[in-house]
């Protein structure tokens, strides 16, 4: 009877290693969901956004003060981002003009910057101050506090380009 022990443990050793297996296998079909679900909600925001974008008659566009408005409020008990403070943010920029995007963090990391500092645009810093954790603004950005004078090469940003943001405030420290 000693023989008839081992095939058993065998089977039990088998069977424990199919078990880790598929915990394995699920929990990469489960971060596989996850990541497509988010790819989806993201490109479906993107087209709500672009859909309901209203244009502001340009008498009630500042040449010297970002335009700010609310899409949707985050958490009421959160930290406020005040200057000095690091932020953290999803963002889209669009050209104003033709609504072109030439800048997106969508699909990568959250861009981290102190508020009041020279890392970002001034129309930008202006703009997220006083967000919380999880509201979404557009910024309509002019060009005194975009890039005025020298442009964006790169990205394909012309001189005296009125910008538009899309904002969603990720972290506040």
């Amino acid at each position: 009877m000693p023989g008839s022990q081992k095939p058993e443990t065998d089977k039990a050793i088998e069977s424990s290693a199919d078990v880790t297996l598929s915990k394995k296998k699920r929990k990469k079909e489960r971060k596989e969901e996850t990541t497509g679900r988010k790819k989806q909600a993201t490109e479906k925001n993107m087209e709500k956004e672009a859909s309901s974008t209203k244009k502001l008659p340009e008498s009630e566009l500042s040449p010297n003060e970002v335009t700010v408005e609310e899409i949707e409020k985050g958490k009421s008990d959160g930290k406020v981002a005040v200057q000095g403070k690091k932020v953290s943010i999803l963002y889209t920029a669009k050209l104003k003009d033709t609504g072109k995007v030439f800048e997106s963090n969508l699909e990568g990391s959250p861009l981290k910057f102190r508020l009041g500092g020279e890392k970002v645009i001034k129309g930008l810093s202006n703009g997220v101050e006083g967000m919380r954790v999880g509201d979404k603004r557009r910024l309509i950005i002019p060009p005194s506090l975009g890039y005025s004078e020298e442009g964006l090469k790169k990205e394909n940003v012309p001189k005296n380009s009125w910008l538009v943001y899309e904002v969603e405030a990720v972290k506040v420290r």
